[in-house]
């Protein structure tokens, strides 16, 4: 009888794509899920709409005197940006389902011209050019900011890594051949670290969905976890995101900043009791984050 109960509730994961084995309990998990993946891939298709018209005011500031190339970027910028609106509006009213192969298709056909469109005015892919793909990289893989589960965006953001370094090295190699090996460096590790997070935060979240399905099956019991929250300290914390978020808007502007006030803001920045005062704010939101 014991045995016969195990048996009941063994559901088995591929270690790979992650699926259940169960035809029956991965459908459950899809619409289980459909919500959220939905939610996330309308936020994802408004923001790469969005990063567009940034990026393309990015391009106008550094390369200001290149006019033609300015022109092709933004016909291309515009393309992508309707693409995106145009899967944003579909599935906003319901006309198209939350599928993973779309949901590939439309980050691909964002990455890919946006790196293009990146390398075009540059005469060489940098390592600079490899740290903004780490950025993208960021919002194409790690969850709760992609709406791909971790099949499809560890093949799409390898694929998409190939090809940007299929332009570093054939297309737009740097002068110096060791600024291609620093690049690699500086992309594989986070490639790993991202996709490792997007694995494991599935396996959690199917493992958790697992575990409640059989209590509600089996008991008849829900489970369904509440935060506490702590308005006062939630208050403290919201006030040192925004100085950190000052702190860190103030070091972007500094280059643009004029050089005599830079340099007494520098020698006032080199002062012992300066750096003192920021260890001690590291600390004290160290000592915060862990107890």
């Amino acid at each position: 009888m014991e045995a016969s109960e195990k048996q009941r509730n063994l559901f088995k994961i591929n270690n790979f794509t992650l699926r259940f084995e169960d035809v029956r309990i991965e459908k459950l998990y899809a619409e289980y899920s459909s919500e959220k993946q939905r939610q996330k891939w309308l936020r994802t298709l408004f923001l790469c709409s969005l990063f567009q018209i940034l990026l393309h005011c990015s391009d106008m500031v550094q390369f200001p005197s290149n006019a033609s190339i300015l022109k092709l970027s933004s016909m291309v910028r515009v393309c992508v940006s309707l693409v995106q609106i145009a899967f944003f509006v579909l599935l906003y009213l319901n006309l198209i389902t939350v599928d993973q192969n779309l949901a590939l298709v439309s980050t691909v056909l964002y990455a890919i011209p946006t790196i293009f469109v990146h390398a075009l005015p540059r005469s060489e892919l940098s390592i600079n050019s490899a740290l903004f793909l780490v950025y993208g990289l960021g919002f194409y893989i790690v969850p709760k900011m992609s709406p791909l589960r971790f099949l499809h965006s560890s093949l799409g953001s390898i694929g998409v890594v190939m090809f940007y370094f299929w332009l570093a090295i054939f297309l737009k190699p740097p002068s110096n051949s060791m600024e291609t090996l620093i690049s690699i460096l500086l992309t594989l590790p986070p490639l790993f670290l991202f996709n490792y997070s997007s694995y494991a935060s599935e396996r959690a979240s199917r493992e958790r969905y697992l575990l409640n399905y059989i209590l509600k099956k089996e008991h008849g019991h829900e489970v369904k976890v509440a935060l506490s929250r702590n308005k006062q300290k939630g208050k403290e914390q919201r006030w040192k995101m925004f100085i950190g978020v000052g702190c860190w808007i103030a070091l972007l502007l500094l280059p643009s900043l004029p050089s005599s006030f830079k340099s007494s803001f520098l020698s006032d920045f080199s002062r012992s009791d300066v750096w003192t005062g920021f260890l001690s704010i590291f600390i004290f939101d160290l000592k915060d984050i862990f107890t």
